[in-house]
């Protein structure tokens, strides 16, 4: 048994839907002033001497004119709809215009704000570096400060190189190195030379 295929409906766009409906409504209304000049002497034939079948032909006038009228509003309705449609259509795409710009600025919001976090990072970072070195320079201040306080200044243990270059060549060596944990201010007083038997002595 063989089946009957439909053709497939192919769905209008708007406005082919819209050219449509404005041709139905010129057709329409062209058909509505047919009706009406055909029902025009008619319905003057109805107030005097009625011919046969006049009224007949009045009422189905009448019916159609309705018809046509009501297909007119129904036309109507639709261009208002479509326009209607067409309004808030254009609207969503302002709308979602906009929503791609907020999705975008907050990206980009979104971008600096995790660049102004790591800058903001690095600063507390160099801050935290600077107060540490800040309390060490403090500590080892305070260090000084209390050695230079704990001792005289003019009592220190000179080096042995600064003993070689301030005594005269001919101090015995023994006498060398005891001068050696002598003070600074000692260093200042003269040695007399020694030469002779008693500098051999004390080689």
């Amino acid at each position: 048994m063989a089946t009957m295929v439909l053709p497939r409906e192919e769905k209008l766009s708007q406005d082919e839907i819209v050219l449509g409906t404005k041709a139905v409504i010129q057709g329409l209304e062209t058909l509505r002033g047919e009706h009406r000049a055909l029902l025009a002497p008619l319905a003057s034939h109805e107030a005097g001497e009625a011919e046969p079948g006049s009224q007949e032909r009045c009422l189905l006038l009448r019916r159609s004119l309705e018809a046509i009228e009501l297909g007119l509003g129904e036309a109507q309705v639709i261009l208002a709809l479509s326009s209607h449609l067409g309004a808030v259509e254009s609207e969503k795409q302002k709308l979602r215009a906009q929503v791609r710009r907020l999705v975008q600025e907050n990206q980009w919001l979104r971008e600096e704000l995790a660049g102004t976090q790591q800058k903001l990072q690095r600063s507390e970072q160099a801050v935290a570096q600077l107060e540490e070195e800040k309390q060490h320079l403090l500590f080892m201040s305070q260090i000084r400060k209390l050695d230079e306080d704990a001792s005289p200044n003019w009592w220190y243990l000179p080096s042995s190189k600064f003993w070689d270059q301030s005594l005269p060549k001919g101090v015995p060596r023994p006498l060398r190195l005891v001068l050696e944990g002598f003070p600074l201010h000692l260093a200042n007083a003269r040695i007399p030379h020694t030469t002779g038997p008693c500098a051999a002595s004390w080689t």
